[in-house]
């Protein structure tokens, strides 16, 4: 959870700041994290 925090964080500093391209790169990460916490909880729920 805490990870999740830290890079909403970030996503919010990065839109203050309109630092674009970092914040699409931070954006993609966060999307791949949270998309990668969901393969891992479908896999448990089919063993």
């Amino acid at each position: 959870m805490r990870v999740i925090t830290k890079i909403l964080a970030a996503l919010k500093e990065n839109i203050e700041n309109k630092d674009s391209m970092y914040f699409t790169m931070m954006h993609s990460k966060a999307i791949g994290y949270s998309q990668f916490c969901t393969d891992y909880r479908s896999k448990g729920d089919e063993r």
